[in-house]
């Protein structure tokens, strides 16, 4: 039984929305798996994303755009798409016009259907794409550069010149720290970062909704 669920607030017309953001290698996904564990509603913004490319539809219009270069003997291959979009700024473009609308109406529809009275998303982009105004609450991850190196090389099997060209691509830790409502620094232990996390959860029920836009308005 999920010890938080006694003291979770009274839904109004619709869920608090939480999104939890942060850099690459931040902790965000410890976070949110975290809150699942505890019976929270987590979604995540590139497993939607990675649906929606590929729904038969979306496919198809890429292989149309794409050909043989996208395939591998005769399948869709979502490798060699990346290696299209990530060397070719207009290519990504084209790809982000076609996804990212779909992207905003699926997260959409999660909070009109959703019957829960909190719900979390992991957009790792949030303020990048300018999207942080559908939520009642922005959680940035924060860790220090050396840890977040540490990790992108652990976990990926990169250089540390790879690593830090990964994380210097995006917004500066700085600039997501003055747009978040909290940051939650991970530069301790597990057990520091879950503390953390469950004091931010046990007051988020006392947090009034804002006035937020539809993410497909945004």
């Amino acid at each position: 039984m999920n010890c938080h669920k006694e003291s979770r607030m009274k839904r109004k017309d619709r869920p608090f929305l939480v999104c939890i953001t942060g850099g690459i290698a931040s902790g965000k996904t410890a976070v949110c798996k975290y809150i699942e564990s505890l019976e929270y509603k987590v979604y995540y913004a590139d497993i939607i994303a990675s649906n929606v490319r590929d729904e038969p539809k979306n496919i198809d219009i890429l292989i149309e755009r794409y050909g043989d270069r996208v395939l591998d003997k005769g399948t869709f291959s979502k490798e060699k798409l990346s290696k299209i979009v990530f060397t070719d700024s207009k290519e990504l473009q084209f790809l982000n016009n076609l996804i990212h609308p779909l992207v905003r109406k699926k997260i959409q529809n999660i909070i009109d259907e959703s019957t829960e009275e909190i719900i979390f998303f992991e957009i790792p982009l949030l303020f990048e794409s300018k999207l942080e105004a559908a939520f009642d609450l922005t959680v940035n991850i924060s860790a220090d550069l050396q840890d977040r190196i540490l990790r992108i090389i652990d976990r990926d099997g990169v250089t540390k010149e790879n690593a830090l060209k990964r994380i210097s691509s995006q917004m500066s830790g700085v600039l997501k720290r003055k747009k978040a409502d909290i940051t939650i620094e991970n530069n301790k232990s597990t057990k520091d970062l879950t503390t953390k996390v469950t004091d931010l959860l046990k007051e988020i029920p006392n947090m009034p909704q804002k006035k937020i836009k539809r993410i497909t308005d945004l």
